[in-house]
């Protein structure tokens, strides 16, 4: 935070991301690289460093010129798969993955990062607080994010989620997969008022959204009592 007024160049090493999930995922870790990650914390390893997402999920991250190596040790132990898995999992547990297409669309807490450990209200000043913390302190939320699947091919960030027969807008996609058994998995921030109503994709009358449960449970959101 301390480069915002200062003329400075920013450096990162040359790393490479690597993501192991579902139930099994700390485990294969252990087995492949000799490390025991607990959620939100960061072990590392011979070369890298394994990261515990709050949702069990695991990321490994090394420099890309052992990438390959790394990832033959973890397929001993785990199935491969595409980036959409990854995706997959994120959303079936609730987390909303922000990318550029959805940048500046969600404040942090319509997209549940409060709840799953993507947001601290104890660790000091950051920018962009001031929303962030009158929302937390002071507002009372009208959306959240939650995960539906539809009878329909992935529809891309930001597709309108309507009302049935209405004109009024419910609700934004953030991210969508295919899945195996048909149709589609996807995450939207939607208006409250509108959860238990009719949702349709794209249109007032396309295709019918079922709501998936939240692996967590949400605060209520109610009026703030403040001393002045």
């Amino acid at each position: 935070m301390f480069v915002l007024r200062s003329k400075a160049a920013l450096a990162a090493a040359d790393l490479a991301a690597i993501g192991v999930g579902g139930p099994r995922a700390r485990d294969a870790v252990a087995a492949a690289l000799g490390v025991h990650v607990a959620p939100k914390t960061v072990a590392p390893f011979d070369g890298g460093e394994a990261i515990g997402l709050p949702d069990g999920r695991v990321l490994v991250a090394v420099p890309r010129d052992v990438a390959g190596a790394t990832v033959e040790r973890l397929a001993a132990h785990a199935t491969r798969a595409g980036e959409e898995a990854w995706r997959w999992l994120a959303l079936r547990a609730g987390v909303v993955d922000v990318r550029l297409a959805t940048q500046e669309k969600h404040i942090a807490q319509t997209a549940n990062w409060e709840v799953v450990g993507g947001v601290s209200f104890s660790k000091g000043c950051y920018p962009g607080q001031e929303i962030v913390a009158r929302v937390q302190h002071l507002g009372i939320l009208k959306e959240r994010a939650h995960p539906f699947h539809v009878d329909a091919p992935p529809p891309g960030p930001n597709t309108r989620i309507f009302l049935a027969g209405t004109d009024q807008t419910a609700g934004l996609v953030v991210d969508a997969v295919a899945v195996p058994g048909g149709g589609s998995d996807l995450i939207a921030v939607v208006h409250l008022v509108a959860l238990d109503g009719d949702l349709r994709l794209e249109t007032n009358d396309g295709p019918a959204l079922t709501r998936l449960p939240l692996p967590y449970a949400l605060p209520a959101s109610a009026p703030k009592r403040v001393k002045l």
